[in-house]
């Protein structure tokens, strides 16, 4: 985009805007109008059509949820934006002003050598659209423009993200493979390369029978630190990191004080490994009442666990239960589940 000043003495110097250079005029018959205006009404078409997992994995998610955002207002922008064609030279084919369905000023001379096709058409319409919703910078707006031209090749999702970090939809997408694990690391200038942020979720409730439960509720996960005896708080959310170690690409859970991780491998499923940073055992506390169960196993029990990891996110799910006996020798069996999830946005 490019805002311009037009002064009064350069207007009266153009020719009319439908005029090109050349002794040639633009009257509505010239093929790169009507490939520009076949593209509007492509591009409003595959804008409306997005889904979210109709987005292939290399675009970014920051792109992806505004394109899902905004799309019915990108659309209409497209559709209601006039075309105003330029004779002359012009350091980009389209610019236009940072304002809802302001005019999209095209220049004859700039677009013909390079907007050879539908595709590169509403490309460019995109681009000046999404400024019109108020995006300045040149980057983001080209990254939508690209977003929008390769939906459908997405890996096979078929909802969005579940809200509930407890139910498995939460996190969607095809298992990564070694290979996108090794292409997430920008080798050879860094084994290592943070993808986003995780919280722990923690819910829990009580059984007398497997019919007779009451409704989980969500605790609050403590993790705590136990070194030498003295037990301190670590925090229930951090940075997910991928890094290469021994050879491998291993995805890891770590708190914001770099004092736990819970580290995931790429064997599918990938087998999970907990260990505190500094020695010492982590657990997870429930929120009022109940046992205090080890998530740092060191590989003596096996927990009943589940992870998935794709390109877009990160989960572990972990589901335990502890029976235990009322004051009248009722079984009691408390259930509970921990969930570790990313969504990444790298």
């Amino acid at each position: 985009m490019r805002i311009a000043i037009l002064f009064f003495t350069a207007l009266l110097a153009l020719p009319t805007a439908f005029a090109r250079s050349g002794g040639e005029t633009g009257n509505g018959g010239d093929p790169l109008m009507m490939l520009f205006e076949e593209s509007r009404h492509q591009a409003v078409q595959r804008v409306l059509n997005a889904t979210y997992c109709a987005f292939p994995a290399q675009i970014r998610p920051p792109i992806r949820e505004w394109i899902l955002n905004n799309k019915t207002e990108l659309a209409r922008d497209i559709m209601d934006s006039k075309h105003v064609w330029l004779a002359g030279q012009q350091v980009t084919c389209a610019y236009t002003q940072p304002r809802p369905k302001a005019d999209v000023m095209l220049s004859f001379q700039s677009c013909r050598p390079n907007v050879v096709s539908v595709i590169d058409a509403g490309r460019t319409l995109i681009h000046e659209s999404v400024h019109h919703l108020g995006i300045t910078d040149e980057v983001f707006p080209s990254e939508v423009a690209y977003a929008v031209y390769v939906l459908g090749t997405g890996d096979g999702c078929t909802v969005p993200p579940a809200q509930d970090p407890f139910d498995p939809a939460s996190c969607l997408g095809a298992a990564i493979t070694d290979k996108e694990l090794y292409d997430l690391l920008p080798l050879p200038h860094a084994v290592e390369r943070t993808l986003g942020s995780y919280k722990v979720f923690m819910r829990e409730r009580v059984c007398y029978r497997p019919d007779r439960c009451t409704k989980w509720e969500i605790g609050i996960p403590t993790i705590e630190q136990k070194m030498l005896g003295n037990v301190t708080e670590a925090p229930n959310e951090g940075l997910v990191t991928a890094y290469l170690r021994q050879d491998r690409v291993m995805i890891g859970f770590k708190s914001r004080d770099n004092s736990y991780s819970v580290l995931a491998s790429p064997k599918k499923p990938a087998p999970l490994f907990y260990w505190n940073q500094n020695g010492g055992s982590a657990t997870v506390r429930l929120d009022d009442y109940g046992p205090r169960r080890a998530i740092n196993t060191l590989g003596t029990t096996a927990l009943k666990q589940v992870s998935w990891l794709s390109r877009q996110c990160a989960r572990i799910h972990q589901a335990d239960t502890f029976n235990w006996k009322d004051k009248s020798g009722n079984t009691v069996r408390f259930e509970w589940d921990i969930v570790f999830l990313s969504h990444f946005n790298y």
